[in-house]
């Protein structure tokens, strides 16, 4: 055990800690690695829950679609978010609009690129 003076002076001989008594208290090599654990396993348990929530990776894919007879941007709209597209059916429009620039119609043998949330394959 050492005394306050030592810390004072900086010896070197009590490094670490001072209880209430202001003696010096040296910590042991296993109290040092288990604290270390702990940070560790803290930080790697954190890790885990935030890629749970995170949710699938999306990437966006391209196509192009040809309208049929009697298909209006607002259908096409909705078969984008009937293949698996989460995004609202307005906004979907919307963005068929203004990626396409199209005016309010479309005819039959437009072409129509369409781009949507796809699942990655591979991380």
């Amino acid at each position: 055990m050492c005394k306050k003076n030592d810390m004072r002076r900086g010896n070197d001989a009590c490094p670490v800690k001072v209880d209430e008594r202001n003696s010096c208290q040296k910590l042991s090599a296993a109290k040092s690695i288990a604290l270390i654990l702990l940070i560790v396993i803290t930080a790697l348990l954190v890790a885990g829950f935030m890629d749970i929530f995170r949710g699938p990776d999306t990437e966006w894919v391209q196509q192009t679609y040809v309208v049929s007879e009697g298909d209006t941007l607002w259908s096409i709209g909705q078969r984008v978010k009937a293949a698996g597209d989460e995004r609202d059916i307005r906004e979907i429009v919307f963005e068929l609009r203004r990626q396409n620039k199209l005016e309010n119609y479309i005819r039959p043998g437009d072409e129509v690129k369409i781009w949507a949330e796809g699942l990655k394959h591979d991380r």
